[in-house]
């Protein structure tokens, strides 16, 4: 072996343990999840060859698992065991600045003291649910029986076979074949195919008289 592929060869080692040792972020695996403390057991899906052996990462236990969190407001994922998740390895141990409290960088670092879950990943098997093609933001679970869209004009509320619909000409509710709309100008039903309008009126007399009954019409 020549001088230029024994440097090659060395340079190819380095890097590679400085690869290994320096590793800033990962896709991993949710093995176990803790709602109430946020925090998660995962697996870094990674695995170190050693001549004839490849050894995976161990997982990590009681990892901080990060969500929006400002002002006291809060929106908190549930993680499932399986989910994938991307991992952020930090330059420093975090667990006193958890607390609020400053870190020295003379500290070393580990997996077990610098590491968090960031997000949630889609696996590449993700199959989108059919609200996916509204615009929008939307907020719900993959089987699609129940989600929160806000779109410019409007907010759909939907569990089911009830959704509820806010917009700027009022609020529709529908459950089934059932629907429901209020507006600045009354209220119309659809009940059994057929529809019923309920218009506010203003009555003659400062003695108000009784309402005035809902009209079915032709739907």
């Amino acid at each position: 072996m020549n001088l230029s592929a024994e440097l090659t060869q060395l340079l190819a080692g380095l890097k590679k343990q400085i690869q290994t040792e320096s590793i800033f972020s990962v896709i991993g695996r949710i093995e176990k999840f803790d709602g109430e403390k946020m925090r998660a057991d995962v697996l870094p899906l990674l695995y170190i060859e050693k001549e004839t052996e490849k050894v995976p990462f161990s997982v990590v236990p009681s990892v901080p698992v990060q969500f929006l969190y400002a002002g006291g407001y809060y929106i908190r994922p549930e993680y499932k065991k399986g989910d994938l998740v991307w991992l952020s390895y930090a330059t420093f141990p975090i667990e006193n600045q958890l607390k609020n409290k400053s870190e020295s960088t003379d500290t070393m670092t580990n997996p077990g003291n610098s590491l968090s879950v960031v997000q949630g990943l889609a696996p590449s098997t993700f199959s989108a649910p059919a609200e996916f093609a509204e615009p929008g933001m939307i907020i719900g679970h993959e089987s699609g029986n129940a989600y929160l869209a806000f779109g410019t004009d409007a907010f759909l509320f939907k569990y089911g076979t009830t959704e509820i619909l806010l917009g700027s000409e009022g609020i529709t509710l529908s459950i089934g074949t059932t629907t429901v709309s209020l507006s600045a100008t009354g209220v119309t039903a659809t009940i059994a195919g057929m529809k019923y309008d309920l218009v506010t009126h203003k009555h003659p007399t400062a003695t108000p008289g009784p309402p005035s009954p809902p009209i079915p019409e032709a739907g």
